[in-house]
């Protein structure tokens, strides 16, 4: 009884956590562009082959809420920087999933 009690206690702990993401910082990136989406997340272009895990030949990187830990004012947050970042040709870093081609992003920072 305890042991079965004992086993889906770990199912559940993995199911609740993720588990299969992979987080990965990627440092000093030069932004491309950025695309704005209806969802009210926005892309992350990088150069080709900055992972090649990702979309687009490894250039495209997801920002939306509910991914990666997102909100919906931290993706605001995050498209600030972002932007200001591209406006004054400044490198990023930044943590992603590269677990799917969506390259969800959790967090960037300005370098300068």
């Amino acid at each position: 009884m305890k042991i079965s009690l004992l086993i889906t206690f770990f199912i559940i702990l993995l199911t609740a956590t993720n588990g299969f993401c992979e987080y990965v910082w990627k440092p000093d990136m030069t932004i491309k562009r950025v695309q704005a989406q209806s969802t009210g997340g926005f892309i992350i272009y990088g150069p080709v082959g900055a992972d090649p895990l990702c979309a687009e030949n490894g250039s495209l990187f997801y920002v939306e809420a509910g991914h990666n830990g997102q909100t919906v004012d931290g993706v605001k947050s995050n498209l600030a920087i972002v932007l200001t970042a591209f406006l004054n040709n400044k490198p990023i870093i930044f943590a992603y999933d590269n677990s799917n081609s969506y390259c969800y992003v959790g967090t960037v920072k300005m370098l300068v």
